[in-house]
């Protein structure tokens, strides 16, 4: 992994789908690369975006590949003779709805970015993600980042798809969604390291946007995947308290031929805004991790 000091697009590990979305072709994840788990600087500056003090980490597409493997085996238990088969592995959001977000922030000096909630659905039981916006605890709090739930994203163009909709949620819907992936998949907190959120800062959602912007005849959202970590580093880690606690990749998309989409790991070493820097196939690991009470004051 490669520690970068300013917002871009993400990887985030996480894994997640919504089955009620457009299925994603996902086959380019694997790469035929080793493992390389060493963590290499770049050289990034944060000139343009302001993400000082948050360490993005730029995953290797073999690596990030490894964590989402882990997660479907830790998790899921794929392969196993009882896998867990509706916990998702990952969600698409739309890129209008990230844009929406980034306008958010940039209007709203106070909120400093979004929590990647898990939640479940009633209608299939079908695990997914719930995206919070967050403002900065000023109180004394172990948590730095306090949910808005009333905030209103406002999401353009209006005829934008919005496959992605779990945000401006009710606070009862927010619970039922989340409550339900508590009692489905962590067992009432008994599998703790099922990490119940993930935060992103709002330096990452603007780095996304940008990028977005700047290849838009390519990208059409970011794949956002269930992954999990090999081993504990809470040092490096915000909030990590488990070996394999679950965490979230953020990959950028294409659409596809099926009308899904498809992941582009290529995308930042091609592209102008981040090829001085990057000169290989990736995403984002970003965040801080929250394995229990993630809201408190």
């Amino acid at each position: 992994m490669r520690t970068i000091s300013f917002g871009l697009i993400i990887a985030v590990a996480l894994l997640i789908s919504c089955s009620d979305e457009p299925s994603s072709d996902n086959s380019n994840v694997n790469s035929a690369k080793s493992v390389d788990p060493s963590i290499k600087k770049t050289s990034i500056p944060d000139s343009t975006i302001d993400c000082s003090g948050v360490g993005n980490l730029v995953v290797d597409s073999a690596v990030a590949d490894a964590m989402i493997k882990l997660f479907s085996k830790h998790y899921i238990k794929e392969g196993s003779a009882t896998p867990i088969l509706d916990l998702e592995k990952s969600v698409w959001i739309d890129s209008c709805v990230i844009a929406g977000f980034t306008k958010y922030f940039k209007d709203h000096n106070d909120f400093d970015g979004a929590r990647f909630y898990s939640g479940a659905k009633s209608s299939n039981n079908k695990s997914t993600i719930i995206l919070t916006p967050t403002t900065k605890n000023t109180g004394s709090g172990s948590n730095k980042h306090l949910d808005a739930l009333s905030a209103n994203i406002t999401v353009e163009p209006i005829n934008c798809n919005k496959e992605f909709k779990n945000f401006n949620l009710s606070e009862n819907e927010f619970h039922r969604l989340k409550d339900k992936f508590n009692h489905d998949f962590r067992k009432n907190n008994l599998v703790d390291s099922l990490s119940i959120s993930v935060w992103i800062s709002s330096c990452v959602f603007t780095g996304l946007t940008e990028l977005i912007r700047a290849n838009n005849t390519l990208l059409d959202g970011v794949n956002v995947y269930f992954a999990a970590y090999d081993e504990l580093k809470p040092s490096g880690r915000r909030g990590q308290k488990y070996k394999h606690q679950s965490t979230i990749i953020i990959v950028p998309t294409m659409p596809n031929r099926r009308g899904g989409h498809r992941d582009n790991w290529e995308i930042l070493k091609v592209s102008p805004l981040y090829q001085k820097y990057i000169n290989f196939d990736g995403g984002f690991n970003h965040g801080e991790l929250c394995p229990d009470v993630c809201n408190e004051g």
